[in-house]
């Protein structure tokens, strides 16, 4: 069995509030290996019908992985 690493918590849970279309909506923050801060998204499409855009995917993490860091 191995054992896959995931983002961790920041210390004292925070999230991100966006507004938009009169509904607040909550993200959890995330922190990565480098302690970089990060907003989990995965519910914004089904909570909002919004997506993202990120220009150059430069401002994105793609993934989470136990092999690289």
């Amino acid at each position: 069995m191995t054992h896959t690493p995931k983002a961790k918590p920041p210390q004292k849970e925070t999230s991100a509030r966006l507004t938009y279309d009169d509904k607040q909506i909550d993200f959890p923050v995330l922190v990565g290996t480098e302690n970089e801060h990060g907003l989990d998204i995965g519910r914004l499409l089904s909570d909002t019908g919004l997506i993202t855009l990120d220009h150059g995917y430069v401002n994105t993490g793609h993934t989470e992985s136990a092999i690289t860091y």
